[in-house]
């Protein structure tokens, strides 16, 4: 995923994969009793994991290109308070990247370190990107993230257990499990292809319309 002029290429790109996650989370939380419990296993870390990337890229790929004018689906250019500050891709990620680390800098062949950036999936860092240059849809932004969607809290700490699996990111995703109508015993996999009472689509699916959604009112 890189910038663009058009944001319906990232929206695009974006859902493309968005739709693969969930094509293969659906199959999965169908058909899980014909799987073996480590490929099960291997399967929801790889999707749980692609998924919050898939976020993650999205977001800072959006803002970047934001920075830079891109125009919005319906044709609308993204202006910025500060858009002449803004004239290459570099320019515009040490902006972000300096907002959350002031004293950033980059080398000596004008490379930022990736270790630099900020956390792309959080809502709070989009926001506040967003508010500090002064982007011309911020009202459009707010709305995008005043859903509610858990998905930009929980994604993460099961993201977390699956990367790294330690006892402390384990419990911390089990203990998760009552908001999705299960017990905390359920392991982190279970929880995931778990269909909530009411509800037609599993927690790792619903996940993904969530943040399908998110990203088709962003670039609208």
């Amino acid at each position: 995923m890189h910038r663009c002029s058009r944001l319906a290429t990232l929206s695009a790109s974006s859902n493309k994969r968005l739709k693969r996650i969930a094509h293969r989370a659906q199959i999965l939380s169908t058909n899980w009793r014909n799987l073996e419990t480590r490929q099960l296993e291997a399967e929801i870390a790889f999707l749980c994991i692609d998924l919050l990337n898939t976020w993650t890229n999205a977001s800072k790929y959006y803002l970047i290109s934001a920075l830079l004018g891109a125009r919005l689906i319906s044709g609308s250019q993204v202006r910025a308070g500060q858009a002449s500050f803004f004239s290459n891709e570099s320019d515009a990620l040490g902006y972000i990247i300096q907002l959350f680390r002031p004293r950033a800098a980059p080398s000596s062949t004008g490379e930022w370190d990736r270790r630099d950036e900020p956390t792309w999936h959080e809502p709070r860092v989009f926001r506040e990107v967003a508010k500090a240059a002064a982007l011309s849809n911020m009202a459009e932004i707010d709305s995008a993230f005043s859903t509610g969607y858990r998905v930009f809290m929980d994604l993460p700490v099961f993201r977390n257990y699956f990367a790294h699996r330690n006892l402390e990111t384990r419990r911390a995703a089990m203990n998760l499990g009552p908001s999705y109508g299960v017990g905390t015993t359920q392991k982190p996999s279970e929880v995931l292809r778990h269909t909530p009472p009411g509800e037609s689509l599993s927690v790792l699916e619903a996940w993904v319309n969530d943040l399908a959604f998110t990203l088709e009112f962003l670039c609208t």
